[in-house]
Parts: C-alpha cells; structure tokens; sequence
C-alpha cells in the first residue's frame, strides 16, 4: 500500500577509457523498491550494465539493500549494505549521505560496503554520525568514520 516500484532502462554510446575502442552501445537495467511509511522503512535495488544491447556480457552489477528506522522525533537510525562487482576498466558509484550534499563513492573489482549511519537533533542543529566497512576480495579497508554538526543561523537585518 505505501511501497513504490521503479524500473529503468539506460543506453550510452561511445568508447570507455581505451580511445582505440570503436564507440559501441552499452545498456543498463535497474529496478528499486521502497517500501513502509511509518517508522520503519525498507528499500532494495539491483543494477545490472552490460557491453553489448540487452545487458548481455555484463560488465558491472550492484545490489544493495536499506533500512531505516525514525523510533523518536528528529532522530534517525538507517544501515545499508551493497555488494558490487565491476569489470576491468569498470568504476561503480555508490552514493552516501553527506552533511550538506550526496558523495559519490568509486569502487572498482568485486566487494561489499557496509554502512550505519545516525542522526539526531542537538546543540542549536543536526548531528550525524556513521561508520563504513569495506571488504573485497583483494584486500579489506579499514572502517571509516565521520561526526558531522550542520546548523542554520540567520542573518541580521540592517
């Protein structure tokens, strides 16, 4: 009842990063759901970027899963997890949250991020605090973690 399904479909035309690669078609599929409205939210997507039409020869896959949860006023507690695997020359871009903006994320071969995240009113703004942990098969990262504040002030009127 209060859950929303989305698919897309993206084509791009043109060389990667060899320029002695003949420009060629390269097609996407994705899906989404979100669903829940209350103080619990669930949210999964899958993408799927192939070499040639139709998706096929896959060259990078994603697939990630959210929860979040609102259990007081202004405060939020979310953790997602995404799997990844990108080809030879392939990047993957995994958005995050930021104080002030989204970031986009590069990763490249095959892994997981992890990531908890919270946020809660405080001290005239907004605090959020969250912790990554990163793993692929070549090596495993070190958690990374960040404290954010964002507050609003008003300018005086002259």
């Amino acid at each position: 009842h209060h859950a929303a399904v989305v698919f897309g479909f993206e084509e791009q035309r043109g060389p990667r990063r060899d320029r002695d690669e003949a420009p060629r078609w390269r097609q996407a599929g994705w899906g989404e759901w979100q669903g829940g409205r209350g103080p619990v939210r669930l949210g999964l997507r899958s993408e799927v970027w192939g070499a040639r039409a139709f998706a096929r020869g896959i060259t990078r896959t994603l697939s990630a899963a959210r929860i979040e949860a609102r259990p007081a006023r202004g405060v939020v507690l979310a953790a997602s997890h995404v799997a990844y695997h990108a080809g030879r020359g392939e990047s993957v871009w995994l958005p995050e949250a930021g104080a002030d903006r989204w970031v986009l994320r590069s990763r490249t071969g095959s892994g997981t991020r992890t990531r908890l995240e919270a946020e809660w009113p405080g001290m005239g703004g907004r605090l959020r605090a969250s912790l990554a942990l990163d793993a692929s098969a070549t090596r495993t990262r070190r958690p990374q973690w960040s404290l954010d504040w964002t507050g609003r002030t008003r300018a005086r009127a002259r």
